[in-house]
């Protein structure tokens, strides 16, 4: 890919996120990732080297797919289970 600077590595990495929230992953760490990354470009700062490896690395990545598509079928609808509920301490 040609070089480009670090707002329109943002500009690309919106339209990934928006990518990974339309698949439902969301809470995916590249896509935590991408989040802190486009707000830190939208305040002006740019990217480390390394931020930009990563940046660049999920742009051009497909995006990832569960290795058994079946048992992930599974684990979802059962998230899903009504009266279902986390324990919590009371502190």
């Amino acid at each position: 890919m040609a070089r480009m600077n670090d707002p329109r590595r943002a500009e690309l990495l919106a339209e990934r996120l928006a990518e990974y929230e339309a698949a439902g992953l969301e809470g995916h760490r590249s896509a935590r990732f991408a989040r802190d990354m486009i707000a830190r470009s939208a305040r002006g700062k740019s990217f480390t080297a390394g931020q930009r490896k990563w940046v660049m690395s999920i742009i051009e990545e497909p995006l990832p797919t569960p290795k058994d598509p079946e048992r992930h079928a599974a684990i979802l609808a059962a998230a899903e289970v009504e009266g279902l509920k986390t324990r919590t301490r009371d502190i």
